[in-house]
């Protein structure tokens, strides 16, 4: 329960500790289904360097100089205005960055701990980390994140999809600086 005036538009839940059916090693994600929320365990290998994700661009017409707002998807691909709202034409048209909503980004390189490779080659995924996420975790960690198995095509590999995961949530097992 809630009280009436409190304002939860700005609120992010975290999902953690879930069951051990429902999470999987990283060479075991491919278990899960497309869409199912599950948790995938290991340890960071390395981190990429804080970004800025777009999730809306605010995009101003050069010739009216109206502001035309177009929400971002995670695909990578930046998506624009086909037409002004304004003046109705394609433009040309250049980013307001001071209209535009962008949130941290980072990416996660999370690989099997080196006693589960068995001398072979350590399996691996990138996993996202945005707002809250990216500074929860450093290189070295033994994590659990938690979020939804999403696919994605293989570079280059027509016809194949790697599996990957969309976290809403990060627990920290172990870190190496201790």
């Amino acid at each position: 329960d809630s009280p009436v005036d409190v304002d939860l538009t700005d609120l992010t839940i975290r999902i953690t500790d879930l069951p051990d059916d429902v999470t999987y090693g990283v060479g075991e994600l491919w278990k899960a289904e497309s869409g199912d929320f599950c948790g995938v365990r290991g340890q960071v290998q390395k981190l990429d360097r804080v970004r800025k994700r777009p999730e809306m661009l605010a995009y101003e017409c050069q010739r009216c100089a109206t502001t035309n707002k177009v929400p971002q998807v995670d695909d990578g691909e930046k998506q624009e205005p086909h037409e002004c709202n304004g003046c109705e034409r394609q433009g040309p048209f250049v980013i307001d960055f001071e209209e535009s909503r962008l949130e941290p980004y980072k990416l996660a390189r999370v690989q099997e701990p080196p006693e589960e490779t068995q001398g072979g080659s350590a399996d691996y995924i990138d996993v996202p980390l945005t707002n809250g996420l990216v500074g929860a975790v450093t290189a070295g960690d033994r994590a659990t994140f938690s979020g939804k198995q999403h696919l994605q095509e293989s570079g280059g590999d027509e016809g194949l999809f790697d599996p990957y995961l969309k976290p809403e949530g990060a627990e920290i097992e172990e870190t190496d600086f201790e």
